[in-house]
């Protein structure tokens, strides 16, 4: 199976689901997020990495950037 056969299959199944699935890339760590949305409502029901777990990650790297800088 392709990479877009699979892609248009996870669609499909996805059409008959009470949800979607979204993919977004954060801007400061780059990382991709994914949240699974109530269909109906918009409500994220999921999102990995967690909303904590990106916080985690935007704060060390902005300490990472303090650090080299005063290393400079």
């Amino acid at each position: 199976m392709t990479e877009d056969t699979a892609i248009q299959h996870l669609k499909d199944l996805l059409r008959t689901t009470a949800f979607n699935v979204e993919f977004e890339i954060d801007q400061d760590t780059h990382r991709v997020i994914t949240k699974v949305v109530d269909k109906d409502t918009g409500d994220v029901i999921r999102q990995l990495p967690s909303e904590e777990v990106m916080r985690i990650a935007n704060a060390l790297q902005k300490a990472q950037g303090l650090f080299v800088h005063q290393e400079a």
